[in-house]
Formats: C-alpha cells, sequence, structure tokens
C-alpha cells in the first residue's frame, strides 16, 4: 500500500513538473502594429497632417488612448466636431480654428453662426492624436463644423490653456 502511495506520489510529481514549468514561463506579447508614415487620408502641409474622421474613428480613438472627458460628456450637450491631427516633427501644442455652420431647411443652405478657436496640448513626433472641438452651440443635428484649420505650433514658450472658445455671430433679424 505505502509502495503504491509513494509511486502515485512520484507519477504526480513528474507529470506536474513539466506543466509547473510551462504555466511560469512568461508569454512574450505580439506588437502592437506599427502605423504607417505618413498617415493614409491624411491632408499634409510642411510635415503636417489632418483629417476629419468618421464617427466609427473617433469612437476608435477614445476607446483606445486617454481622453479628455470633459470634452466628451461635453458633447452631451453642445454640438462637436473632431480632427485628426499628427506632426513630422512633433508639436508643442494644437491650435484649430474652424466655423459652425447651421443648415437652413427652408434653403438647405449652411449659414455661419459661430467660430471656434480649439487649443490642444502638443504631441511628439508622428503621434496621432485626435482634438475634439466643442462648439457653444445646443446639440443639434443641423449644426455642424466644417472650414477646420490647424495649426502645430513648434515654438516652446508659453503655451494658452488647453479649450474652445466659441464666438457667435452677431445676427441682426
Amino acid at each position: 500500500m505505502i509502495r503504491r502511495l509513494i509511486a502515485l506520489i512520484l507519477i504526480v510529481v513528474t507529470v506536474s513538473a513539466p506543466m509547473a514549468e510551462a504555466a511560469t514561463k512568461k508569454r512574450i506579447p505580439n506588437p502592437p502594429p506599427r502605423e504607417t508614415w505618413p498617415p493614409e487620408g491624411f491632408r499634409e502641409n510642411d510635415g503636417v497632417f489632418a483629417k476629419v474622421p468618421k464617427w466609427r474613428e473617433v469612437v476608435g480613438q477614445l476607446s483606445s488612448k486617454k481622453f479628455p472627458q470633459r470634452d466628451v460628456v461635453a458633447c452631451k450637450e453642445f454640438s462637436c466636431g473632431a480632427v485628426l491631427v499628427a506632426a513630422e516633427t512633433g508639436c508643442e501644442w494644437w491650435e484649430v480654428n474652424s466655423s459652425v455652420r447651421k443648415l437652413d431647411p427652408a434653403t438647405q443652405n449652411k449659414e455661419r453662426v459661430g467660430t471656434l478657436v480649439t487649443i490642444s496640448k502638443g504631441t511628439a513626433e508622428r503621434e496621432l492624436a485626435t482634438i475634439i472641438l466643442v462648439s457653444g452651440e445646443i446639440l443639434d443635428s443641423s449644426i455642424s463644423i466644417g472650414g477646420i484649420k490647424v495649426i502645430c505650433h513648434r515654438e516652446p514658450g508659453a503655451k494658452p490653456k488647453p479649450g474652445n472658445v466659441y464666438n457667435p455671430v452677431n445676427r441682426s433679424n
């Protein structure tokens, strides 16, 4: 009986030893896919790249990176837009100038209702960033943000505070 018990213990130890070794080996994770450069579908000017994304791209960016939650929360109340940016040599800070427009249902023309200046933190060289453009217009499907102009500020020094400044157009009816 004791011999059988010792034999059984030896079998368990012999079989479990390779399993324990395999369990303690660290798995080497697969590296993430390399981003192509220059980024596809972006417009380029002097080493600065920009693209107005589709909403599914914005959702992908939001789920994969840390993001200023105040901007995302603001888009539940205000009309928003977005722009993807990157720069060959990096930027100290980003400035995005845009127009806020409202669709006139009678004429199907877009009327400018305001301008928007968005300041965002800088990025490293070839780093992709998503900048959310938060207007001061209440959330409305007839509001759009267009005429987007992206400026990469490369000079070190005083950086403005990140945020959005909305200036409504005076409407005299």
